[in-house]
C-alpha cells in the first residue's frame, strides 16, 4: 500500500514537473514573440547595370530608378556601369528602367570598325534583404552578374554592331523591372509606371 501512495506521489510529482515546464516554454516563447516584434526590420536592397566603355562608344544608356534612400525616382545617363545600394525604408518600391539608344551622330556608315569590341547583354541585377533582429527572413535576388563578351577581327565586329544598331533601333535592348515591398518585405512584382 505504501509502495502503491509512493509510486502514485512520484507520479503526480513527475506530471507537475512536466505541465511547469511546458507553462515555463510557453512563456519563454511568449516573451521571444514580444521582443521580435519591438526590433525593427531593416532592409538592404541593390540595383546594377554592366556595360563597357566600347558599347557606350556607340550608344547611350539611361537609367531611371528608385532611390533607395530617399524613394523618389531618379534618372541618369550612363558613362559607366550603373550601381546603387542602400536601406530602404518599408514599404518600398525596387525598380529601374533601362533605355538604350544610338549616340547622336553616331551611325554604321560613318564609325570606324574597332579590331576588338568588348560588350556586356542588358541584365538589370536586383538584391533584397530583410533583417529581423539577427536573422534574415527575406531574400529577393537576381544577382548574376553577367560577364564581359568580346569580338575580335574587324568583319567580326562590323556584324556584331550591325546586329546591335538593329536590336537597340528595335527597342531590344530596354528592359524594366518593378518591385514593391510591403511593411513586412513581402514582395510583389509589377510594371514601371
Amino acid at each position: 500500500m505504501k509502495k502503491a501512495l509512493f509510486t502514485l506521489a512520484a507520479l503526480l510529482c513527475a506530471s507537475g514537473i512536466f505541465f511547469a515546464c511546458s507553462k515555463a516554454s510557453q512563456n519563454q516563447n511568449q516573451e521571444q514573440k514580444k521582443e521580435e516584434e519591438t526590433i525593427k526590420s531593416e532592409a538592404f536592397a541593390k540595383l546594377g547595370l554592366k556595360t563597357t566603355p566600347d558599347f557606350l562608344k556607340y550608344f547611350d544608356i539611361t537609367v531611371e530608378y528608385y532611390d533607395l534612400s530617399t524613394g523618389e525616382k531618379k534618372s541618369t545617363k550612363l558613362t559607366e556601369s550603373f550601381y546603387h545600394e542602400g536601406h530602404p525604408a518599408l514599404p518600398c518600391k525596387l525598380g529601374m528602367k533601362v533605355t538604350t539608344t544610338v549616340k547622336d551622330g553616331v551611325s554604321l556608315e560613318t564609325i570606324e570598325v574597332p579590331a576588338t569590341f568588348d560588350y556586356v547583354r542588358p541584365v538589370i541585377l536586383r538584391s533584397f534583404v530583410l533583417s529581423y533582429g539577427n536573422r534574415v527572413d527575406a531574400l529577393h535576388a537576381k544577382w548574376d552578374e553577367p560577364s564581359v563578351s568580346q569580338v575580335t577581327g574587324s568583319d567580326n565586329v562590323q556584324k556584331m554592331l550591325n546586329k546591335f544598331f538593329g536590336e537597340v533601333n528595335d527597342g531590344k535592348w530596354n528592359k524594366s523591372v518593378l518591385f514593391t515591398y510591403d511593411a513586412e518585405g513581402a514582395e510583389t512584382e509589377g510594371t514601371w509606371e
